[in-house]
This record gives C-alpha cells, sequence and structure tokens, in this order.
C-alpha cells in the first residue's frame, strides 16, 4: 500500500454502549453510522422527548438526595424547573401525561430510595484494546454505611437494551463494570430501571459475568473489522435513521 492510500478500515479507538447495541442490532446500520459515516435522518419521536426529560429529573433528583443528605427535592418542582420549552410541550401532550405517570411510579420505587453515590459518573478505560467511554446513570448503595456499590442505568422501556441471555441484557452495566472497577471497587449489583413498566430489575454481578462481557466486546470488534455487514430488520427500524435507504427494511413494510 502506498503511503499517501487511506486503509478501508481504521481500527476504532473508542468504542460506546450505543456503537455496541448498533453492531448486535443491525450491522448495516452500524457500518453506515460508524464506518462510512453517513450522515442519518433526524428521527425523534414523542420517546425521545420523553426518555430526556425522565432522566434529566431523576438524576437532579439524586443530586439533590446526595447534597441534601439524602433529603432530595421535591421531584415535582424539579419536574417544572427541567421542562422544555413550553410550547414545544404543549405539542406533545401524550408525552407529558406520559412522563407525569412515569415520575409518580418512580418516587415510590426501590430505586428512589437508594443512596445516591455518583450521578451520570464519566467513565474510560482499555477494555478488550479499546476505550470503552460511557456514563452511568448512577451508582449507589442500599444503605449510607454500605461499601458495597450498584450500578444502574435508567431506561424509558424494555426497547432500550438488547434482548436475549443475561451478558447481553446488562452487556452495558457489565463492561461500565470493567472501567469503574478502580473507582468502585466492590460493586454489587447492577441494575435497569424502566420508567414505562416502572420494573427495576436488578442481578448479582460476578467476575465470571464481567469476563464474558469483554469477551463478547471482544468477538463484537473482530466482527467490525470484516466487510458483511447484513441488514437485521428489527423493532427499531421505524426510528433508524438510514430505514429511507435501507431496501431490506423498505421490503418488510410492502410484505406487511
Amino acid at each position: 500500500m502506498a503511503s499517501d492510500q487511506i486503509p478501508l478500515f481504521d481500527k476504532p479507538e473508542k468504542w460506546s454502549y450505543s456503537k455496541v447495541k448498533s453492531l448486535i442490532l443491525c450491522p448495516k446500520e452500524f457500518n453506515l453510522r460508524y464506518l462510512s459515516k453517513q450522515e442519518s435522518a433526524n428521527v425523534q419521536g414523542i420517546d425521545t422527548w420523553v426518555g430526556r426529560i425522565l432522566h434529566s429529573v431523576v438524576a437532579d433528583y439524586f443530586r439533590s438526595k446526595k447534597a441534601n443528605r439524602n433529603e432530595p427535592e421535591d421531584i415535582w418542582q424539579i419536574y417544572s424547573r427541567r421542562l422544555p420549552d413550553k410550547l414545544e410541550w404543549s405539542k406533545n401532550p401524550l408525552g407529558a401525561k406520559r412522563a407525569e405517570r412515569f415520575l409518580e411510579a418512580f418516587v415510590v420505587s426501590d430505586l428512589a430510595a437508594k443512596y445516591p453515590v455518583a450521578i451520570e459518573a464519566p467513565c474510560k478505560a482499555l477494555v478488550a484494546e479499546v476505550f470503552f467511554t460511557g456514563r452511568i446513570d448512577l451508582v449507589c448503595t442500599t444503605d449510607p454505611d454500605s461499601e458495597t456499590f450498584d450500578l444502574v442505568e435508567l431506561k424509558l422501556n424494555d426497547n432500550e437494551v438488547v434482548s436475549g441471555s443475561t451478558v447481553d441484557r446488562y452487556l452495558q452495566l457489565l463492561l461500565y463494570q470493567k472501567v469503574a472497577v478502580n473507582i468502585y471497587p466492590s460493586i454489587g449489583r447492577l441494575g435497569l430501571y424502566f420508567f414505562e413498566s416502572a420494573q427495576f430489575s436488578e442481578i448479582e454481578t460476578s467476575t465470571e459475568l464481567c469476563n464474558t462481557a469483554v469477551d463478547r466486546l471482544g468477538e463484537l470488534i473482530i466482527e467490525a473489522k470484516g466487510s458483511h455487514f447484513p441488514a437485521t430488520v428489527n423493532r427499531f427500524c421505524p426510528t433508524c435513521g438510514y430505514s429511507e435507504r435501507c431496501e431490506e427494511y423498505q421490503r418488510s413494510i410492502v410484505r406487511k
């Protein structure tokens, strides 16, 4: 190869969970977004609005709880302060009602009773020969004197995680655990909180699960070096920014 030629594939230095999930769910979308770097359509539905405001309100709730010795600010005051532009929100009355209903369920959930240690904690470390980066939504404990930490991710609904094995379902948190272990050496549980169902799903973590997750990331990195990126029609297709250009998805619509 001549020195002025650019290789067809540059091994990515940084990987995030969004990148991992993209490759698992649809290799074609991964190729278009992360390798070819093609511009995608800006597809933002009501779920995007609701998810953003719920994340910001709950993050502020735990920040106030941490700052005020576990006496959080009233969540409705936070919600009022965090509301998006009133004109925009007024166009989405269904979204407002959903957000308020989900917050009502959150304040009486087991998650709301947790003791926050860090909120939206940034993390970055070398994992499986790439830098895995992200932000942990919540690092917390079950009581203020505990030295065992839990890692929690907030999701609007079950569609935001990969279905399948325990490792795939908790892959984001298992990789965060690998990254965060130097800061939080004793991590006990990993949790997923789903606003839509008010379900708080937790598992006991282990070295074996964590190592399996790292192996899974390694497999995906190898897959990303290949040349075959087939489309996989899935539940995320309607909100994918490349769906208009995806022949497989367009054919699936015609068949329906």
